[in-house]
């Protein structure tokens, strides 16, 4: 009988054994979800991070490419008011309105085309001509609808003398 009696004291303790195995495989999974977790929480931040840098990026890229393109029609309208009018309409599709050539603004949606007005727009060229006796200046900037300046540049066109350069 005391055989017996091992036998159901080691009957007893499997089952304690068994308690605990899964105990510590639980506490296994748990640390095993709590990395898991953290590891996508910190994917997630650099996939955001990635996101803003590339739109901030082809913010960039659009706003110097509509800037250099203002700049060019500026340049070769040799300092004639009606005439860069003329081909800064042209570069922007035909859709900008410029009456005053003093200050300027032309607005662009969210994927850089020029709209009529401020209504709905995300972007904001700010012209600015100026004259100066035979020296015409040009200085624009390009803004967010929240007024962050994306982009600027200013250059000058020396007028043409009559009788050539």
């Amino acid at each position: 009988m005391a055989d017996t009696g091992r036998n159901a004291e080691k009957r007893r303790a499997l089952p304690s054994a068994g308690r605990s195995g899964s105990s510590l495989f639980l506490l296994e999974l748990i640390i095993t979800i709590g990395f898991f977790a953290i590891t996508g929480a910190v994917c997630i931040q650099l996939f955001l991070a990635a996101h803003r840098i590339s739109v901030s990026s082809r913010e960039k890229a659009e706003a110097v490419r509509i800037a250099q393109n203002t700049a060019e029609c500026f340049l070769a309208a040799d300092g004639e008011p009606e005439m860069f009018a003329k081909l800064l309409e042209l570069a922007l599709d035909g859709t900008g309105s410029l009456q005053d050539m003093n200050v300027q603004k032309v607005y662009f949606d969210g994927d850089f085309c020029a709209v009529q007005d401020s209504a709905g727009a995300a972007y904001m060229m700010e012209l600015e001509t100026e004259k100066q006796e035979d020296l015409y200046t040009l200085a624009l900037a390009v803004c967010a609808a929240d007024g962050r300046e994306i982009f600027s540049l200013e250059t000058a066109e020396l007028a043409e003398q009559e009788g050539g350069r």
